[in-house]
């Protein structure tokens, strides 16, 4: 019998462009989509392009993004998702005010690290956006001519040399404590293949 009566939480994935946020995220949706837990991805690019009044790239605006993703990740939250936030989000201070907002409003928030090398994202660039900056046609591209500024005490750390299969079963373990015992069983048999 699927499980759909869990709590709302928020998992924050955060990383350099091409670090495999939005791969975990899907991979992550999935597997608690077969336990019967209402997920969605709330995914930056994405985010971006639905927005009516078009954001920039300077500070200001990369702020404003993390700020409206993390009221939407809210909002979901609220109505008992466990909402996934796959997003570049490059300043501590724009995620803090996150963490903090989404804490406040009761609800659990898993700040997730990906530490895939700057190296690794380069020779992955799905979008070929390194490959501009790197040829002067780009300016603002985080880890090139913009800062990253890794997260300072992540719930959670994802080295790149893992699968997204692996790491989605990981972070089950943080998402299991957070919502209620039904889920837990049913994730424990889904994993146990």
């Amino acid at each position: 019998m699927p499980f759909t009566n869990h709590n709302g939480a928020v998992l924050w994935l955060t990383g350099l462009p091409a670090a495999g946020k939005t791969t975990l995220a899907q991979n992550l949706h999935q597997l608690l989509e077969d336990v019967g837990a209402t997920s969605i991805i709330l995914d930056g690019d994405e985010l971006r392009k639905a927005r009516t009044v078009p954001l920039g790239y300077t500070k200001e605006d990369r702020d404003e993004a993390v700020r409206l993703a993390g009221l939407e990740a809210m909002q979901k939250a609220l109505d008992g998702a466990i909402v996934i936030v796959a997003m570049v989000s490059p300043f501590r201070d724009a995620r803090r005010a996150v963490r903090l907002r989404v804490k406040d409003a009761g609800f659990h928030f898993i700040e997730v690290f990906l530490d895939t090398p700057i190296e690794i994202c380069i020779g992955r660039d799905p979008k070929g956006l390194y490959g501009k900056a790197l040829n002067g046609e780009l300016s603002n591209m985080t880890g090139i001519d913009d800062p990253y500024e890794t997260p300072e005490k992540p719930e959670v750390i994802i080295g790149w040399e893992h699968s997204p299969n692996s790491a989605a079963e990981y972070l089950i373990d943080w998402v299991n404590p957070l919502v209620r015992d039904p889920l837990n069983q049913q994730i424990n048999k889904s994993t146990e293949r």
